[in-house]
């Protein structure tokens, strides 16, 4: 990750919406956002500043407005935080972090996606 840095929930949501979306202007991330939470645009410019000096985004100018985008993929994003769970709270216990999830409750559809991945990986170790 560019920075070992843990990222905030709103830099997250943040970054969610580039991932979905591509590249975007302030405002435009702004009216997505907008339905879970009412920042003005320069509180967003403050957020993108901050990420694009740790290296989770990017941007360019066209014309007046600056356009960002991720300079991240969201599955290294992913990793990092999960490895970042699995070591301060389980003590790198792989087992121990897949039973606490596992003790939440599931539908059966997510049940049995979690059994298919578990014999695709039996399949392969093999």
């Amino acid at each position: 990750m560019p920075n070992d840095k843990k990222l905030s929930d709103l830099q997250i949501n943040i970054l969610d919406i580039l991932w979905e979306n591509g590249s975007l202007s302030i405002q435009e991330i702004k009216k997505i956002l907008e339905p879970k939470k009412q920042l003005a645009p320069t509180s967003i410019a403050t957020i993108l500043t901050r990420l694009e000096k740790q290296g989770f985004v990017k941007y360019r100018k066209q014309g007046r407005k600056y356009i960002y985008s991720a300079n991240i993929a969201k599955n290294e994003v992913q990793n990092n935080s999960i490895n970042s769970l699995l070591k301060n709270l389980f003590k790198g216990n792989k087992a121990s972090l897949v039973s606490h999830l596992l003790a939440e409750e599931l539908t059966v559809d997510e049940l049995e996606h979690i059994q298919n991945i578990i014999n695709e990986r039996s399949r392969s170790d093999a």
